[in-house]
């Protein structure tokens, strides 16, 4: 057994499993983060090296929200590695953006128990323009929070948007 705590501001999430896509299934925001916070299973060839043990050994790694910051940034892992051709390249999967996030914490809350989850509401969103994960522009939405309209500002052009967003 070990363990490491360390303070956060931001999550990098790997946007999960393509072929939920093509099952019909959507992709949000929530689905990514509930995927990337389930225990990884560590076998075969990436077994842990257990220091005590002085061998590798099966074992489990999850991470565990005990304090969590008053605002999250949400980063979708969207550039992987591919192995086929050795370099970088980005994700083009549509992940839908719901307005609340429900993220589990380790949190004590009133009655003692320890499991509690925070919400966190929608207020920003980056997107990269552009099918490369060597080149393209950045765009924002960003939610007015005294008058509650989303505009999208795209350099020196500003924009309302009717719905907000809705995917990224």
């Amino acid at each position: 057994y070990s363990e490491r705590q360390e303070t956060f501001m931001d999550l990098s999430i790997p946007i999960v499993n393509v072929e939920a896509k093509c099952a019909g299934d959507d992709v949000d925001v929530q689905r990514c983060l509930d995927a990337y916070l389930q225990p990884e299973l560590l076998v075969g060839d990436n077994q842990y090296y257990c220091s005590t043990c002085a061998k590798k050994a099966d074992a489990s790694r999850s991470l565990v929200l005990e304090t969590i910051p008053p605002v999250l940034n949400i980063q979708l892992a969207r550039y992987v590695f591919d192995m086929a051709t050795f370099s970088k390249k980005k994700l083009a999967t549509k992940v839908k953006l719901p307005r609340t996030l429900t993220v589990p914490t380790k949190q004590a809350d009133e009655d003692g128990s320890n499991n509690t989850t925070a919400n966190y509401v929608l207020c920003a969103v980056q997107n990269h323009l552009g099918t490369s994960a060597h080149g393209g522009h950045y765009i924002a939405d960003v939610l007015d929070w005294t008058t509650g309209v989303w505009c999208e500002f795209n350099d020196e052009e500003v924009s309302v948007l009717e719905e907000g967003p809705t995917s990224s």
